[in-house]
Formats: C-alpha cells, sequence, structure tokens
C-alpha cells in the first residue's frame, strides 16, 4: 500500500515544489513566487486596497503588509493614500512588475503541464476536486 500520510506529503510537495520554483523564478524573473502571486492578483485587481489583496492571496494583513513593503522597495508596486479613508493605500503595479507579469504568464502555463505530465484529464480532475475539497476544510466552509 502506498504512503497515505495526506498532511505530510501536501507539506512536503509545496515546501519543495515552492523552492524549486522560487529558484526558478528568481533566476528568470527575479521574483518570489509570493510576489508573483501579488502581481498576478493586481493585474487584474489593479488600484485594490491592502485588505482586498490579503483577502485574494488567502494573507494576513502583517504579511501582506511586509509583501508589500518588500515589492514596493523592489520597484514592482507604488502605494497612493485612499481617497474615501485616508488611513488605507490602493496599491498600483510598475510598468516593471506588469512586464514580470506578462513574462510569468508562460511560465506558469509551463509549470502546470509539467505537473500534470502523465495524469490523465480524469486524474487531474480529481487531484484539483482534492485539492479544492481541502481548501474548502481550511477555511471552514
Amino acid at each position: 500500500m502506498a504512503d497515505q500520510r495526506l498532511y505530510y506529503k501536501l507539506n512536503q510537495a509545496q515546501h519543495l515544489l515552492t523552492k524549486l520554483v522560487d529558484a526558478e523564478l528568481a533566476s528568470a524573473l527575479g521574483i518570489k513566487t509570493v510576489q508573483l502571486g501579488a502581481v498576478f492578483f493586481l493585474l487584474e485587481h489593479d488600484g485594490c486596497m491592502l485588505k482586498e489583496i490579503s483577502a485574494g492571496l488567502g494573507l494576513n494583513n502583517s504579511a501582506i503588509t511586509t509583501l508589500v513593503v518588500r515589492m514596493e522597495k523592489g520597484g514592482l508596486l507604488t502605494r497612493e493614500s485612499c481617497s474615501v479613508d485616508g488611513r488605507s493605500y490602493r496599491i498600483h503595479l510598475t510598468n516593471k512588475a506588469k512586464s514580470i507579469g506578462q513574462k510569468a504568464i508562460p511560465v506558469a502555463k509551463e509549470l502546470n503541464l509539467m505537473l500534470a505530465q502523465g495524469f490523465s484529464d480524469e486524474e487531474i480532475d480529481t487531484v484539483i476536486r482534492f485539492l479544492d475539497s481541502i481548501i474548502s476544510i481550511a477555511k471552514g466552509e
């Protein structure tokens, strides 16, 4: 019987995959996985507020604040005071980040193809259903 320690296997796979992808992204685009997630989110929601990025990426507010500060220092984001709530900021991608995001789209597609290699569409559908179930459980849905 195969090793059925699901949590252990998922945790190990996530850790090793993140290290691999971080190294590839750093080499090819000068960005890390979590930063690319923010770039992809902002490509669709440019000008949103921190709390929207937090919800979109599933990260807590302090993690988002740290991420935004690092990305701003790296020339990937700009912050603009919100005209509605002076305590809040709207986050915008720089042209540098937009360029990285566009270059990363085929990289992400290639990564997904690599991960699915050797599996049928039906098997991938099962994996997606399994992962979606885990996400729902973790969110308490």
